[in-house]
């Protein structure tokens, strides 16, 4: 083994550390907006979304029931600040009448 070499058996681990990139989840629940300053690790675009809707998800649960309008959104924002990727959701019920 060369030195500065990864151990055997681990190549594909070293490989998939390198290549993480840093996403940024901005959210807003009804009106209320918070900005990610610190960004989470990730290996690429899909993961991202992949967690964008997790969140989305966990804020809908953390807010429901309780309410029969409101509005939850992520933005994903890549290193350079661009943004790659929304997703929103609105809730709205309605009873008889």
């Amino acid at each position: 083994m060369q030195p500065n070499s990864p151990l055997p058996g681990t190549e594909h681990c070293a490989r998939h550390f390198m290549s993480m990139a840093r996403f940024f989840f901005d959210t807003h629940d009804d009106g209320s907006v918070d900005l990610d300053t610190s960004g989470v690790d990730l290996p690429d675009e899909a993961a991202a979304r992949d967690e964008a809707q997790r969140a989305l998800s966990d804020m809908v649960r953390e807010k429901l029931p309780n309410s029969e309008h409101l509005d939850f959104g992520v933005i994903v924002r890549d290193e350079a600040g661009a943004q790659i990727y929304v997703a929103s959701l609105t809730f709205v019920a309605h009873g008889p009448g």
